[in-house]
């Protein structure tokens, strides 16, 4: 996937994505290389370390669904959802 597409993806800005990108590559969770038709590019895979952390974040997240938003209603559980991606995203801002 390349950068752009995950900027857009997840709705942050490509400074954001950028940093986020080096966090991950520090942990070898992701690997970029450049798009061979395209130098300014990058393509961005995810590891066999990444496969592993995304399976572990996953069990948590549903973990933590559950527990939180059990006694919530569906239209309750994406307002929360949409107020924590907001701040997750204005955190990254800083």
């Amino acid at each position: 996937m390349l950068v752009n597409e995950l900027s857009k993806l997840f709705k942050v800005s490509k400074g954001y994505t950028a940093k986020l990108l080096r966090k991950f590559e520090d942990n070898s969770w992701v690997t970029r290389k450049e798009d061979p038709d395209n130098h300014r590019k990058k393509i961005v895979k995810l590891t066999p370390e990444g496969f592993e952390k995304t399976e572990e974040l996953l069990v948590i997240m549903d973990s933590w669904e559950n527990k939180i938003t059990q006694n919530l209603s569906h239209v309750e559980v994406s307002i929360l959802k949409k107020l924590l991606f907001q701040l997750v995203k204005e955190s990254g801002d800083n």
